[in-house]
């Protein structure tokens, strides 16, 4: 049969007319408005179209006249299909845009059908046999006392019609019944709009979700008073923007983003009276509408309100079927909005009392909770009230003072307090009655049996619903394992850190990123000469303290300790004073999550004395061998030196002083005589001579000392300063083996020193001990014969046998001291003589 188009914004009606049209074979196509129906027009052949007149987007009308005026398109068929109460002015509508048909919702089948054939040409002949019409769907929304008032109304008018006829023209019956047929045709008209009123009421009071309710309200009052736009804005506060806004008609977006309340929509909240406006010169603006909206022939804002409140506002434009609207439609518009505003405030009413309810279940549920985790608390929790006697009394408590919930229910709370801490407990309850926050605080309560317990407390006040304070609540929490705790963890700490303060050797914690020393023990001072703050303040003066030859190799060991790698290394250090120390240096890298270091923590240890011990073992082992052997040659050539001496000095006195080979002979004796003291020097160094101790003042064998090499010196054109410390006290020593070992350093020293040079020989006690230094301003020692200084017969001084400085390395050892060498700072060598004091034992 036919290909029939069916436009409606309603998926009831739409399926409604394709059962009946399907029914009769016809083919039907749907759309849910007219825009979306002019596209499959344009795109599709259609031979009929039943079109809704209200949708939300393109009506009727429009989409009518948009086929019109396609001369493609205009020769299609339209029929208008609406709502029964809208007939008259769909009527209006349909003429003014060539719509030659209308049929009313609901409507029989057999009328559907029997229009659909006429507007197709379509015979009775050419229809098929319909055994069982199809029926209305029990859906239908129209009460059954409107179908019947219809009836009723068609019965009293043909009774009226036939009046007529017996009558004739122009009799007042004729003239009566007419009058009577047109009011009656009014009331039908009302009726059905009563009907819809009624229908649409149901529906909203029906509806639980609040912006279904806007959405079902804003197409409601759109269609009964059939307006092009209807715009629907809900705020029940006039100054706040809007909580819920709905467009019908008109592009969403026009309104996107919710704007405030228009000021002309606030004063018709305030005044709550409906406004009109019509006619060419009215403009949208003028009513505070956006930008970009519509001109319109005719509007009417009705205030949204119930009898309680004002909830917003809705507006109506364009009246369909007339200039402008009636004010049966503002009657119509205001009778929906206040039933809309009735139902969307029960809906909130609706809604604040089910968030009461829940609200409700969720704090006895949560009092549920709240009274289990008190029950199962370690914790002592009690309450009491303002008369200050317990009500509450959980399991803890039981278990922490020893009173079960029934001897301590209804108890004075000062049961618990002992009473040198009962004005405390008083001052506590009264500092929450003035509303000031109580922090917790550490005191002393009682058990039953009378012991006391040490317990944290936090209390806090019971307010009621209206803020009122009706008791308070206290968490007890005994501490007496945690204070025995740390009073062990104390003492561990405090003799951690008596071993950190006393320990000899120097620990560290360095922060690599930050570059901050974080930790370092006070034996940094006995080890590098500074104090810790001088490290904090800065944190690589332990690094830069390493001798200048062994940062290479302490350089390479850091980078290993920047990989994650343990070190331990034995390196030099430079102190303050010049002095060079041996030190042991053991350190780990901390790492973070990622795998990159972030800390270093070591210990410095001083290993200058134990490794002098063992140079000391090793030399001496070295040098008794050495000694054994140089004592066996000097002995086997001091006997055929001692021949030869004497002879040559015969022989010299018997040639006369002008002989020729009397100065062979004395350069023969000379030589001797520097033999005969090389050979004394060795078996002085290989086998030493007994010490022949005596007592000494500092001062007059150092003054000795100078007086000795005052020939050296002022050959050299330098002067010898001396610097000794008062009140000195007397030195038990050989004073003859200390002044070889003076005059050797300061021969030295002068020897060293440029012309005009100053040496400088001072003498100080300190820490148990007499030291004496001799210090010069010559090039220094170099550095890789500081470690052979010391060495028999190592030097590098022309003419020299290298026993000199042994041999006195050597007695200050037979007197229990200590002899070093070091390059001073500011250039120079320093030589410092350590012994003991008087009342040390020599061996």
């Amino acid at each position: 049969m036919a290909r029939i188009l069916v436009v409606d914004d309603h998926p009831l009606n739409r399926n409604l007319l394709k059962t009946i049209l399907g029914y009769a074979n016809h083919e039907v196509v749907e759309a849910g408005d007219g825009a979306d129906a002019l596209v499959l027009v344009r795109s599709q052949p259609f031979d009929l179209i039943i079109s809704d007149i209200l949708m939300p987007t393109m009506d009727g009308v429009a989409f009518v006249q948009a086929i019109r005026a396609n001369p493609l398109l205009a020769h299609i068929n339209v029929i208008f299909y609406t709502a029964t109460y809208r007939l008259l002015d769909a009527h209006k509508m349909a003429e003014s845009c060539g719509v030659l048909r209308v049929i009313p919702k609901p409507c029989e089948p057999e009328i559907i059908i029997k229009t659909v054939n006429e507007c197709l040409g379509i015979t009775a002949s050419q229809l098929p046999r319909l055994e069982a019409p199809p029926s209305v769907p029990s859906g239908s929304s129209l009460p059954t006392y409107s179908s019947d008032l219809h009836h009723f109304n068609a019965r009293v008018t043909t009774i009226v019609a036939q009046g007529t006829e017996l009558v004739g023209q122009g009799g007042p019956i004729e003239r009566a019944t007419g009058a009577l047929a047109g009011t009656l045709g009014k009331l039908e008209r009302m009726a059905l709009r009563l009907s819809a009123i009624l229908e649409a009421s149901m529906d909203l009071d029906l509806e639980r979700d609040p912006l279904a309710l806007v959405t079902l309200f804003c197409r409601q009052i759109r269609g009964l008073v059939t307006s092009r736009f209807a715009v629907l804005g809900i705020g029940e506060d006039p100054e706040a923007p809007l909580l819920h806004l709905k467009v019908y008609g008109l592009p969403k977006e026009l309104w996107d983003p919710f704007p405030d309340h228009p000021e002309f929509f606030r004063c018709l909240m305030r005044e709550r009276k409906a406004q009109h406006a019509m006619g060419p010169a009215w403009e949208p603006a003028q009513w505070g509408l956006p930008a970009g909206h519509p001109a319109c022939r005719s509007l009417l804002a009705i205030p949204v309100s119930s009898p309680r409140c004002t909830y917003g506002w809705v507006y109506l434009a364009d009246r369909i079927g007339a200039e402008a609207f009636s004010e049966e439609d503002e009657k119509l518009a205001s009778t929906l909005a206040s039933h809309f505003a009735v139902a969307y405030e029960n809906l909130r009413l609706m809604e604040d009392l089910e968030a009461q309810i829940r609200g409700r279940i969720h704090a006895e549920e949560a009092g549920l909770r709240l009274n289990e985790i008190v029950e199962s608390s370690p914790d002592a929790i009690l309450s009491v009230g303002l008369d200050r006697r317990i009500t509450n009394w959980s399991k803890g408590a039981e278990y922490l003072f020893g009173f079960s919930k029934a001897e301590a229910m209804g108890e004075p709370l000062a049961m618990l307090a002992p009473p040198e801490f009962l004005e405390q407990q008083a001052t506590a309850i009264d500092t929450l009655l003035r509303g000031t926050r109580l922090s917790a605080y550490e005191t002393v309560r009682l058990r039953k049996n009378g012991t006391p317990v040490q317990v944290s407390i936090q209390m806090i006040t019971v307010q009621d619903t209206a803020h009122r304070v009706i008791g308070f609540s206290g968490i007890l929490r005994d501490i007496g394992e945690r204070r025995t705790m740390e009073g062990a963890l104390l003492k561990t700490a405090a003799q951690l850190q008596n071993v950190f303060n006393n320990v000899d050797v120097a620990i560290w914690s360095y922060d690599v990123k930050g570059n901050q020393m974080l930790e370092i023990s006070p034996a940094c001072e006995s080890i590098y000469g500074l104090p810790p703050q001088a490290f904090f303040e800065h944190p690589r003066l332990m690094f830069e303290a390493v001798y200048a030859e062994d940062q290479p190799l302490l350089a390479r060991e850091m980078e290993e300790l920047l990989k994650g790698f343990p070190t331990l290394v034995e390196h030099r250090i430079l102190r303050p004073d010049g002095s060079q120390r041996w030190v042991l240096t053991k350190a780990n890298a901390q790492k973070d999550s990622s795998g990159e270091v972030i800390r270093i923590d070591g210990a410095v240890s001083d290993i200058t004395e134990s490794r002098r011990a063992k140079e000391r073992m090793v030399q001496q082992e070295r040098l008794a061998a050495l000694g054994t052997l140089v004592g066996t040659v000097a002995h086997d050539i001091r006997n055929p030196l001692m021949v030869m001496t004497t002879a040559a000095e015969q022989l010299a006195g018997e040639i006369p002083d002008n002989d020729r080979y009397h100065h062979l002979l004395d350069m023969l004796g000379r030589a001797s005589l520097r033999i005969t003291a090389l050979v004394n020097d060795l078996l002085d160094y290989g086998r030493p001579r007994p010490l022949l101790l005596g007592s000494v003042i500092d001062r007059a064998l150092l003054q000795e000392a100078i007086e000795a090499c005052e020939a050296a010196a002022a050959k050299g054109n330098v002067r010898v300063e001396l610097q000794v410390a008062g009140d000195a006290p007397r030195l038990i020593l050989d004073p003859n083996r200390m002044h070889q070992v003076l005059r050797n350093i300061l021969e030295n020293a002068i020897q060293q020193s440029p012309p005009k040079a100053v040496v400088r020989i001072a003498s100080s006690f300190q820490e148990g001990a007499w030291t004496c230094t001799v210090a010069d301003e010559g090039s220094g020692i170099a550095g890789e014969d500081l470690p052979r200084i010391f060495d028999p017969f190592f030097s590098n001084r022309p003419g020299g046998t290298g026993l000199g400085l042994a041999i006195a390395h050597r007695i200050v050892q037979q007197h229990a001291g200590e002899l070093f060498a070091a390059n001073r700072s500011s250039g120079g060598a320093l030589f410092t003589i350590k012994l003991p004091t008087p009342s040390a034992s020599f061996p």
